[in-house]
This record gives structure tokens, sequence and C-alpha cells, in this order.
């Protein structure tokens, strides 16, 4: 999504999935970014999500400042469907890319020691 682009938002009929790119309230206003990361909790979901051309994470989003999901981009008066199924494994693929250069770049910036299993010992959920 570019500056100047159109976005049509499809309201809560589909779960949020890992690649979606949704839109939430922040204090500065709404946000377009890709989920990397979802915890779900029985009716409480916690997404992390990231802009594709930036290195870090948003702090966590509940569910509940989440107003919906991108479904098409209008740019140049053109529609693009995100709802299609190449776009959607395209958006899958771009989530754990951009979830692992987060990680790394914040294990990088700030330092962190990884465990037997491979997995980074920073929690993503905690708000940097």
């Amino acid at each position: 999504i570019k500056t100047g682009d159109m976005i049509l938002i499809q309201h809560g009929a589909d779960p949020v999935r890992l690649g979606d790119i949704v839109v939430f309230k922040t204090p500065a206003g709404l946000v377009a970014h890709r989920v990397v990361f979802a915890k779900k909790g029985g009716c409480k979901n916690i997404y992390r999500t990231k802009g594709d051309n930036t290195h870090l994470f948003d702090p966590p989003i509940p569910q509940s400042s989440v107003l919906g999901r991108v479904v098409c981009v209008q740019r140049n008066g053109k529609h693009i469907s995100l709802e299609k199924t190449y776009i959607k494994i395209f958006g899958f693929i771009q989530a754990l890319s951009s979830y692992a250069t987060g990680v790394l770049y914040q294990c990088a910036k700030t330092g962190c020691t990884f465990l037997k299993h491979g997995r980074a010992s920073r929690n993503v959920f905690k708000e940097e």
C-alpha cells in the first residue's frame, strides 16, 4: 500500500490471519500494517503488526483496536483484490519474512540470546 492509495476494509466478517493487512486505531490515528504474529487466548486476541518497509514491530494490538482487514487497494484507478489465493499466500510469506527480519533487527540493536531450540529469548508481545 502506497501513499495516496485508497483501501477497502472488511469489518469483522472473517478472522484475522497471519499475513492479513489490518487497519487499527492508535493515539496518532489509523494505521494499516501486516499481521506478523498472533496470540490467541479465549475471546481476547492480540496481534503484532509491522509495516513491510520498516524494521520495527508496532506495539501489541488488541483485537478491540482492529477496525478490519484490508480486502482491496485502489491505485491509479485500478482495483487490486487482496482476497485472491495467490495474494494471500504472498501475504503469509511476507509476514514470516517480516517477522524474522524484525526479530533479527531487535536482536542486533538490543542484543538477545538464543535458547537451545533456536527461539529468540525476547518476548515479541512485550512493548519496546
